[in-house]
């Protein structure tokens, strides 16, 4: 061939190749941004993917004649979630009719669904709603009114909105709302097996019904046995071994029922290592979640002997002893106070117990008739807590009794912490005086001050970050029969150490002294909040009277400091936050004194005294601090009508003189290493299990907002691209290639950060 004919082919050569190249980037231009998106919901597939698991009809069959309908009624009592809100038998069905016109009212959910179950609920359903929804706590209030009334409606209707869960799971790719919440997979395994209880029975029964609710039951099974999605640092955790126990029993026809129950054991061995104390105490840094805690470990004990397996003894000590912990916990209305995530309701049944028999094996859960605290003074050095009563010769008649709460617990990772060491609640007389905020609604954009120091009386200082690392120890602690104490201090953020000394003086004395040290420039603060319905009456500049509506005593409170500090009595305030409590679930405002001073080498001296049955609280004159050297070497006097009360530390002697009384003397003595040892132990066991369980974290909310920015960038992205042509045409393909790079580059550091 002549060159000047390969001249033409040669030059198309260079064209060809261009143009490839061009439809190269073009199309990587367009599908970069879509693998990204791809990528970012991956790991979320993957996490709650599962391989589909063909119900035959022998499972189906033998599911219909095992276990035996006297097991199924064990069972039934069972849960972990627990729906108590109706007083009567009235006021379920009331709520059960509801929910048949899409009225869903259960606690503080009040909302509008669609009936039977609908998909679009798991989006719009508000949030106090959303968990309640996923957890099937509709079908389970119906299912309740069926076992109360017989209606068939109520059945009907729990089956229709499980069937319909079910068509949705069965193409449902990534999960919508908390469908798939850990929590909510656990719950629903109850209330499918309730329903599976009745329903096997029932003159409705339809095969392809049944074949459903199996298929329903065995993919939450491995959902919850998946490593990745359990949560082994909480009780969420303990409730998804549970539900694999449930169904296990309650479906033993469907594949792997054994496995399940031996992979249950091992991870609650392991669980029980750190869940709960040598002393009893569940450490969830929440007086609620000893109650669920107690109610937990019980359901455990019974499974165990439903398949025939031998409680561990130490799990039964930890069982007997949270037993306790609760005991000192709980007043006579089945109140507790107020610290971590506990609300202010009142449970008069408290949890379903088991006791053991001679051979030591549980027996059937039962409610017990009564809970009283076995002694006056609790003390739970490892766990962080301190627990003190007086009067209990009269329980459960509230007129004389007073529960003083310390808590200065801290088990980082165990869910649900406050920023509250070292402090103080206070409920006296049938009435709670001082408190913590305790639980706020999760949806509420406040919900992260409450967590901090802002929701607790704790010192600490102006505008400190809750989550900072620190350090609390026990200093010092005694009891007599006039005299308890107990002195704790913190350390870790800057150089703020703050001391905190709680001091009880029978009969009706108490006295909170802070001393804290740190930078010249710094400020500690401490927040005292009451319950909304005491009305705080200003006496003099530091000295308040205060009552509840409800005349339950009164309580003077004399708040003495040191130079240069401010106080302010504020009720439902906003800037700065204080002066909220939870009643009935909601916030409303109460009346809370906000003091404030240097935090270099301040003091400050809370005191009250209450009045109790025949026993006048009033002081004559003010409390005054007639000696200061440090935490201490200090001394107080308390003027009462009885005469002058002295209080006074030296060293590690606490004194009480008070008038012609003679000298009460308490000995205050360090916690013995085995506190240390101990503590050290529990946070090995759980890193441990840290090291070994990865949960993985959804991020749903998130993922679904990045995702509507890439989609923005990925629309836009064109009408960019067209105008800088425009404008710099020659440079069109260097400019896609570096936009690409930016995609690739940023669906790797989101591939990271949310895998």
């Amino acid at each position: 061939m002549m060159p000047t004919q390969l001249a033409p082919i040669l030059e198309q050569k260079p064209k060809n190749t261009l143009l490839t190249r061009q439809r190269l980037v073009r199309t990587a231009f367009h599908l970069v941004p879509i693998l990204v998106i791809c990528l970012l919901w991956l790991p979320v597939f993957w996490a709650y993917h599962v391989p589909r698991i063909t119900i035959t009809d022998a499972m189906v069959q033998q599911a219909s004649e095992s276990p035996s309908d006297a097991i199924f009624q064990e069972l039934q009592e069972f849960q972990v979630l627990r729906l108590n809100d109706w007083k009567t038998k009235h006021e379920l069905i009331d709520a059960a009719s509801g929910l048949l016109d899409g009225n869903m009212r259960i606690g503080t959910c009040s909302t509008r669904i669609n009936m039977p179950f609908s998909a679009q609920d798991l989006d719009h359903v508000p949030p106090a709603c959303s968990f309640l929804f996923a957890a099937f706590a509709v079908p389970d209030v119906l299912l309740k009114a069926y076992d109360a009334t017989g209606r068939k409606d109520f059945l009907t209707a729990a089956g229709a909105f499980i069937t319909n869960a079910h068509a949705y799971e069965q193409v449902a790719l990534l999960g919508r709302g908390l469908f798939w919440n850990d929590h909510a997979v656990a719950a629903r395994v109850y209330v499918l097996a309730n329903f599976w209880r009745v329903y096997r029975h029932s003159p409705e029964y339809r095969p392809e019904v049944a074949r459903q609710v199996l298929q329903m039951v065995a993919h939450s099974e491995q959902l919850l046995a998946k490593p990745d999605q359990f949560t082994f640092s909480t009780n969420h955790g303990i409730a998804q071994n549970l539900a694999l126990w449930h169904a296990s029993l309650s479906f033993p026809s469907l594949p792997h029922a054994e496995v399940y129950q031996r992979l249950a054991l091992a991870r609650l061995t392991e669980q029980m290592k750190f869940y709960m104390s040598g002393e009893g105490v569940v450490l969830e840094h929440s007086a609620g979640y000893q109650l669920f805690g107690v109610s937990l470990v019980g359901m455990a004990f019974r499974y165990l002997e439903l398949m025939h397996q031998e409680v561990p003894e130490e799990w039964i000590e930890k069982y007997e002893h949270a037993e306790k912990v609760y005991a000192a916990l709980r007043r006579p209305d089945g109140s507790l106070p107020m610290f971590g995530d506990t609300g202010d309701g009142t449970d008069p049944s408290g949890p379903l117990v088991t006791r053991f028999n001679a051979d030591r094996h549980p027996q059937r859960l039962t409610y017990q008739p009564v809970w009283k605290p076995t002694k006056a003074v609790n003390l739970y050095p490892v766990s962080g807590y301190a627990i003190w009563w007086d009067g209990l010769e009269s329980w459960p008649n509230t007129l004389n009794l007073s529960q003083t709460v310390v808590a200065w617990s801290d088990f980082p990772g165990h869910a649900h912490k406050h920023a509250d060491e070292m402090s103080v609640l206070f409920w006296a007389g049938g009435q709670t005086w001082l408190s913590n905020i305790g639980y706020w609604p999760y949806e509420s954009q406040w919900w992260d001050t409450i967590r901090s120091w802002a929701g607790s009386n704790a010192p600490h200082l102006v505008g400190e970050n809750p989550a900072a690392p620190r350090i609390t120890r026990l200093v010092s602690t005694g009891a007599s029969d006039t005299l308890r104490a107990i002195e704790l201090e913190r350390t870790g953020v800057e150089n703020y150490i703050a001391r905190r000394q709680v001091i009880y003086c029978k009969p009706n004395l108490w006295l909170v002294l802070d001393n804290t040290s740190g930078s010249e420039n710094s400020r500690t603060t401490t927040t005292w909040t009451s319950a909304p319905d005491v009305r705080w009456d200003q006496r003099a500049a530091n000295a308040f009277r205060l009552e509840g509506s409800q005349r339950k005593g009164r309580l003077d409170v004399f708040f003495l400091k040191s130079q240069d500090s401010q106080q302010k009595l504020l009720r439902g305030s906003f800037r700065p936050f204080a002066g909220w409590q939870i009643e009935r679930g909601v916030p409303v405002p109460a009346s809370a004194l906000l003091v404030e001073q240097p935090a270099k080498n301040s003091w400050a001296a809370t005191i009250w005294s209450w009045e109790k049955a025949g026993l006048d609280a009033r002081f004559d004159g003010t409390p005054e601090m007639t000696h200061w050297r440090d935490a201490s070497n200090w001394e107080m006097q308390l003027p009462s009508e009885a005469g002058m009360v002295a209080l006074r530390r030296q060293g590690n002697i606490l004194r009480l003189h008070s008038g012609g009384s003679a000298d009460a003397t308490l000995e205050l003595m360090a916690p013995s290493p085995e506190v240390s040892a101990a503590y050290t132990e529990l946070r090995n066991e759980f890193m441990a299990s840290a090291s070994r369980y990865h949960v993985f974290p959804a991020n749903l909310a998130k993922r679904t907002k990045i995702t509507y920015v890439l989609l923005a960038a990925f629309l836009l992205q064109p009408i960019f691209v067209a105008f800088y042509g425009r404008i710099h045409g020659a440079r069109l393909e260097t400019l896609k290639c570096l936009l690409m790079t930016v995609w690739i580059l940023g669906g790797i550091c989101i591939t990271l950060l949310y895998s």
